[in-house]
């Protein structure tokens, strides 16, 4: 190859690299010059997000996300908005049971029990059913004093319905209560009225469990129910038929059914029902009652 034919292919080969490079540099800058699209991150709910108003969008077709519909709740509480709950009150208590709605953590019971002093039916209706008896339900260990405090300052404001909203369906559908459990109503019932334990009794009455914590929490609402009341008696004499047989020698039972004797005895229309429960009993206490049986038929 003649020296002219190499300076003119090395020429060539320079403007090609040129080109090259010049088309480098214009990729690059249109790298600097894009803006990429932005990700779509998903929002998180959360407990103090802002309220949402429509509440119905989480109840569709009877299934519902009760998880999400909690943190709806709370949230708009939080907020103080003024809402519509009316949708919520079709919410059936067993069915939060039977769903296995999550307990709320303490912190988050805590905090909402303080704003609902003054808050309409609607709204602590829903606190009762979808977060005070959730946590009830699912009570693996005794309470944390901050949350009893907190749950007794709301049913000292709010007693019927938390008692119709969430201890009598605790009562019904709970089916295997613990020590906690029997705690838990000994702190909520301290100041609450006879005819609402009497309510809670004739509750307990339709358990098919006659557990032993049963039987004191059973013990439990007579002491406190009004003792006047036939509903009282009839609650009263059906759960102690229901547990005669099974309890039949035990001591606890017979504390119970001695301190029902003495109570309610002489005020009892079924006194044939007493008795009957009475006579099928056989603990070392079946003596001190009939005993007092015998007292009661004297002063009639």
């Amino acid at each position: 190859m003649s020296k002219v034919d190499l300076e003119e292919d090395l020429k060539e080969r320079v403007e090609i690299e040129e080109k090259e490079e010049r088309e480098d540099k214009k990729a690059y800058k249109r790298t600097l010059t894009h803006t990429p699209k932005k990700l779509k991150t998903e929002k998180k709910p959360s407990f103090s997000s802002e309220a949402d108003p429509d509440l119905n969008e989480t109840i569709i077709c009877g299934s519902t996300d009760f998880k999400s519909l909690q943190k709806k709740v709370v949230a708009n509480i939080n907020t103080s908005a003024k809402l519509d709950f009316d949708a919520l009150q079709s919410i059936d208590p067993k069915t939060v049971w039977e769903s296995g709605v999550p307990a709320p953590a303490d912190e988050i019971l805590v905090q909402v029990c303080k704003k609902c002093e003054k808050l309409g039916d609607n709204v602590v209706k829903t606190v009762c059913t979808l977060l005070i008896l959730p946590k009830l339900y699912q009570l693996k260990s005794k309470l944390a004093t901050s949350t009893s405090d907190a749950m007794t300052d709301f049913m000292r404001w709010h007693p019927s319905t938390t008692v119709t909203q969430a201890l009598v369906p605790l009562l019904q559908y709970c089916p295997n209560m613990q020590e906690q459990h029997r705690d838990a109503l000994a702190q909520l019932i301290q100041d609450c009225s006879a005819s609402l334990v009497t309510q809670m009794l004739s509750a307990i009455s339709t358990r098919e469990s006659t557990s032993d914590i049963d039987i004191q929490i059973f013990q439990l609402l007579c002491e406190k129910a009004n003792h006047q009341a036939q509903a009282t008696h009839e609650a009263t004499l059906m759960y102690l038929g229901k547990a005669s047989e099974t309890h039949k020698t035990s001591i606890k039972f017979g504390h119970c059914l001695l301190f029902v004797v003495k109570k309610m005895g002489s005020v009892m229309q079924d006194r044939e029902g007493l008795q009957h429960i009475v006579n099928h009993h056989s603990s070392s206490l079946k003596k001190a009652i009939e005993v007092q049986l015998k007292k009661i038929d004297r002063n009639r």
